[in-house]
């Protein structure tokens, strides 16, 4: 894990052009993440990863962070 730290402290000193664009990508990661969750593509070994990124991605949703229609329609199936 301090690997992943140390990176994560690395991405934060970019350009802050780039720093968005890094944001980007995590926060698609992220929506993956829960997408396969919420559609249960998932296993033993990376469940816990899949659950919380859906916590992660339906509380910026619930803050109206993010609007994604998509989503919410495959959230309110799978609840």
């Amino acid at each position: 894990m301090q690997s992943a730290t140390n990176t994560g402290k690395a991405l934060a000193t970019i350009h802050r052009y780039l720093q968005s664009q890094a944001f980007k990508v995590c926060v698609a990661y992220i929506r993956q993440l829960a997408v396969n969750y919420r559609t249960g593509y998932y296993d033993e070994r990376n469940e816990t990863t899949a659950r919380r990124a859906a916590m992660m991605y339906d509380t910026l949703m619930n803050g109206d962070e993010i609007y994604d229609p998509e989503y919410k329609e495959l959230k309110d199936k799978s609840v």
